[in-house]
C-alpha cells in the first residue's frame, strides 16, 4: 500500500504509533514524499501477491486506484487464521509469515526498481514490531527475525521473477486482478516454508525497550 495513507496501523499501540509517525516524518523530510506512481503501486501489490501464493495463502484480489494525487493499492487474501483470535506465543510461525508478507510490498518495489524510502513505512513498522515480539519469544537478539523475514521476502520474489513481472504488468494495465485470474497467474509460484527456531514461552520483559530499537531496523537502504 502507498504510504501517503495509513493502512497497516490499526493494531499499533500508542507507543508503536509514535514510532511510526516519527519515522515517517523523518523519512519524508530527508527524501520527500512517496511519489505513488502506478508502476510503484503495481509492483508493491505484485510483491504481496507473490508472497501470498508462496506462503500458501488464498489469493482473493489485487487492485490499484488513483485518488487524484497518487496511486494506491490493495491485495486481499485469506489464511487458516483469518478472522480468528490467537496469541503470538502460540503461533510464532504464522506471526513470522505475517511479517514476511508485510515486507512483500516493499520487496516488490525494490525488485522492480521503483522503491522510494518513504514508501511502505507502515508495513515495515508492522513487520518490525511483529519480529521484535518473536525475538523476545525465542530469546533472539533484537532484529534477528526482521532480517530473516526481509531476506525470505526478497528471495521469494526473485525466485518467481517471471510471475512477478506478469502479475505486475497485468495489474498496471487492468488496475484489477480478480481471484480466478490471480490464482491462475500465481499457480507457478514456488512455495516457501519459513522454519525459524522459535521457542515458545520465553519471557518478554523489556518490551518497550525493544520497541524503540525498531527505528534502527527501518533505516532506508
Amino acid at each position: 500500500m502507498n504510504l501517503n495513507v495509513i493502512d497497516s496501523t490499526g493494531d499499533f499501540t500508542p507507543a508503536e504509533m509514535r514510532i511510526f509517525q516519527t519515522e515517517l516524518i523523518a523519512l519524508r523530510a530527508k527524501y520527500g514524499d512517496d511519489p505513488g506512481t502506478s508502476e510503484q503501486a503495481a509492483a508493491h501489490e505484485a510483491g504481496h501477491a507473490i508472497l501470498c501464493a508462496a506462503l500458501g495463502w488464498r489469493f482473493d484480489e489485487s487492485r490499484v486506484t488513483w485518488d487524484g494525487v497518487v496511486w494506491h493499492g490493495a491485495t486481499m487474501w485469506k489464511h487458516r487464521l483469518t478472522g480468528k483470535a490467537f496469541r503470538k506465543v502460540d503461533e510464532p510461525d504464522h506471526v513470522f509469515a505475517m511479517a514476511i508478507q508485510d515486507l512483500g510490498g516493499r520487496s516488490g518495489e525494490m525488485f522492480a526498481g521503483s522503491f522510494h524510502p518513504a514508501s511502505s513505512v507502515d508495513e515495515r513498522c508492522s513487520a518490525s514490531f511483529l519480529c521484535l515480539d518473536l525475538d523476545a519469544i525465542a530469546g533472539l537478539p533484537s532484529g534477528t527475525s526482521y532480517k530473516r523475514a526481509e531476506a525470505i521476502a526478497k528471495r521469494a520474489i526473485a525466485a518467481n521473477a517471471k510471475t512477478f513481472h506478469e502479475f505486475r504488468a497485468r495489474l498496471e494495465r487492468q488496475r484489477y486482478v480478480k481471484a480466478k485470474e490471480g490464482r491462475s497467474l500465481l499457480r507457478a509460484v514456488a512455495p516457501i516454508t519459513p522454519a525459524p527456531d522459535f521457542r515458545k514461552g520465553a519471557a518478554t520483559s523489556g518490551r518497550e525497550r525493544q520497541r524503540q530499537s525498531a527505528q534502527r531496523l527501518l533505516t532506508a537502504k
